[in-house]
């Protein structure tokens, strides 16, 4: 800042690296394939020397590998034709969306599949969730728990605790479902 009389210059801000462009930004591919740089980015400046290297944020330092792998290699996914119920929810606050559905038998769930949109933990539980429940009657699926979910994903951090809920939250849904067709138990 430059006050009145003061004739010295300010030193110019400093210039913190920009990840506008795709030059500057790479990504890897996360859409389910396995890539060798899937989920990194990479933020980097031309020009600049860093004495610690580039910024670079990775979605391995982020999840765990088991959260990693129901993410990139997601089970149990789309539509099920015949189900005996389907529920879709979605989270108003973050906007993540998960499509549930189930087909029981002698009262156990026989198939679940789903469809999700959303971020990266909340694909992973719903993925987590439907290996959760399979081939569970329907009274042990209700009485799962999200530390049930978090045990199978592995941890995951206090601001993805939603994806955990999510998932609960269609599964109850869907089995809630079951009890208005009467196919319960």
């Amino acid at each position: 800042m430059i006050f009145a009389g003061n004739t010295q210059r300010p030193e110019p801000a400093p210039q913190y690296p920009k990840a506008v462009s795709d030059k500057n930004i790479r990504t890897g591919n996360t859409g389910g394939a396995r890539a060798p740089s899937a989920g990194r980015v990479e933020y980097e400046e031309a020009g600049r020397e860093y004495p610690h290297g580039p910024s670079l944020v990775t979605i391995e330092s982020m999840y765990s590998a088991q959260l990693l792998d129901h993410f990139q290699n997601p089970r149990n996914t789309g539509d099920l034709p015949d189900a005996d119920s389907v529920v879709e929810l979605e989270n108003p606050v973050c906007g993540d969306v998960i499509r549930l559905g189930l087909r029981l038998h002698d009262g156990r769930i026989a198939e679940i599949r789903f469809k999700a949109k959303g971020c990266v933990p909340s694909m992973a539980c719903a993925s987590a969730l439907t290996e959760l429940v399979q081939g569970k009657n329907v009274e042990d699926a209700r009485k799962l728990r999200s530390d049930d979910l978090v045990t199978l994903v592995g941890t995951l951090p206090q601001a993805s605790s939603h994806a955990v809920q999510l998932a609960l939250d269609a599964l109850r849904a869907a089995l809630g479902n079951l009890k208005t067709t009467g196919q319960s138990s």
